[in-house]
């Protein structure tokens, strides 16, 4: 099995030598995923460690040289900006702001090559045991790699990614261990057969008020979705033509975006969410619609329209998903016409002045988060009445409790390791947005 480390890292083993180290083993902390290339730009660069280790690993013994070309360091981290521990079976993400989801440190660069494109390598270094871990891809003589380097390019449109296959599995060769698949910073690897842009985005909410027109984006997946490009569509006449007005950034996981279309109103509109299929020569794709009041023919309503002149001018009152981001591809039956809600969960009421303040008034904190099970949430305002729910990851309820009159209450339950979602269900069956929290 040929194993080949950049000569750079001589000069760790010397300090090593110097220094000493207490620990009997190496940790087993492999590079488990990364990626140089991405529809979004550099900003999406990252490097995913995973402790396979049975004991927390500190970050600040570790430095990570990326190499282009033998022996010379394309790009260097270390401590101070690797801190913190990777805790037994756990990740540590290195990204860049505005980057991928779950970065547990963003020193890259949102602008240039943070690792080297085509061809190059990442070598894992620790100061007292020497190479963990390396990792090569492209020419397999540019630097450090173990066994075979990986021959693919990650130059596809999408949002690709290195990952170990099974996640963590360390053969000693890269080409072995390594396979394009989509990326999941800071998450178990994956084999997903279709993976970039979101469709699974909804147009939410509309609002149509006398002096403004917006539309709710809403992200129904628990993971952060990269709208950049993604536009929202908005017309009253398709012979006239459309109004498109752009998102950008990031939608985090159910998760919204409001996106202020128009200081006009009209009752019958059409609107349109619409991604680009790939970046360097977009071409646009409708994957949700909404229409309201409009029966002419040279507008396509794929999921029907509203016809009920209902829509008229109101501060109050917007078209939302009912419950939220519920999508069967008709709008009459997905849509009604109750208090605004936008930035929060679509609650089915026309009682504006009670309910939906009293639900804002709710807004809990948990804590500790992340926990191992035991919880306390926190009320902004006394509960007078309502139910306290917790649901998991794949929307089953898990804690159901009665709530009367107190403004905190402590959950002592053993769950699972995963993501939940903490809300509260008042007497009229709206229900709070839900706190995100995780279980270790």
């Amino acid at each position: 099995m040929r194993k080949s480390i950049p000569i750079i890292t001589s000069c760790v083993w010397l300090l090593a030598a110097t220094i000493g180290y207490a620990q009997n083993a190496a940790p087993k902390v492999v590079i488990n995923e990364f990626s140089y290339y991405h529809p979004l730009g550099n900003r999406m660069d990252f490097i995913e460690l995973l402790n396979n280790d049975t004991t927390p690993v500190n970050l600040e013994d570790l430095n990570i040289f990326l190499i282009d070309g033998p022996g010379s360091t394309y790009n260097l981290l270390q401590p101070p900006v690797l801190t913190g521990t990777i805790e037994p079976g756990g990740y540590f993400v290195i990204g860049a702001p505005n980057g991928v989801a779950n970065a547990d440190i963003t020193p890259f660069s949102e602008t240039q090559d943070n690792i080297k494109r085509d061809t190059g390598s990442i070598a894992l270094v620790h100061l007292g045991f020497g190479p963990l871990d390396a990792v090569g891809y492209g020419d397999e003589f540019t630097g450090g790699f173990e066994g075979s380097a990986i021959s693919e390019y990650d130059s596809i449109p999408g949002a690709n990614s290195f990952s170990r296959l099974p996640n963590g599995a360390d053969s000693d060769d890269n080409s072995n261990d390594f396979e394009l698949v989509c990326m999941t910073p800071g998450k178990e690897n994956v084999i997903v057969s279709v993976c970039g842009f979101d469709n699974e985005l909804k147009i939410n909410e509309i609002q149509l008020s006398g002096d403004s027109v917006k539309a709710e984006i809403y992200n129904p997946s628990d993971s952060a979705a990269y709208v950049d490009n993604y536009k929202v569509g908005y017309t009253v006449d398709a012979l006239a033509g459309y109004t498109y007005k752009n998102l950008s950034g990031v939608i985090a996981g159910n998760g919204y975006q409001i996106v202020a279309i128009s200081d006009e109103y009209v009752n019958e509109s059409h609107f349109e969410l619409l991604r680009p299929t790939n970046s360097s020569n977009p071409v646009d794709a409708v994957i949700d619609n909404f229409t309201v009041g409009i029966v002419l023919t040279d507008i396509p309503t794929p999921e029907g329209n509203i016809p009920v002149p209902e829509a008229d001018a109101s501060d109050e009152l917007n078209w939302s998903r009912i419950p939220n981001g519920e999508d069967t591809d008709n709008n009459a039956a997905d849509f009604e016409f109750v208090c605004a809600s936008l930035g929060s969960e679509n609650i089915n009421t026309t009682d504006c002045t009670n309910s939906i303040d009293e639900v804002a008034s709710l807004e809990t904190v948990v804590y500790p988060n992340p926990s191992n099970g035991v919880i306390t949430v926190q009320f902004q305002d006394e509960l007078k009445e309502g139910q306290l729910r917790v649901v998991n990851n794949l929307g089953q309820t898990v804690w159901l409790q009665p709530v009367n009159g107190v403004d905190r209450i402590v959950i002592n339950s053993i769950w699972e390791s995963g993501v939940y979602f903490v809300s509260v269900i008042m007497p009229d069956g709206g229900e709070t947005r839900p706190t995100k929290l995780f279980v270790r």
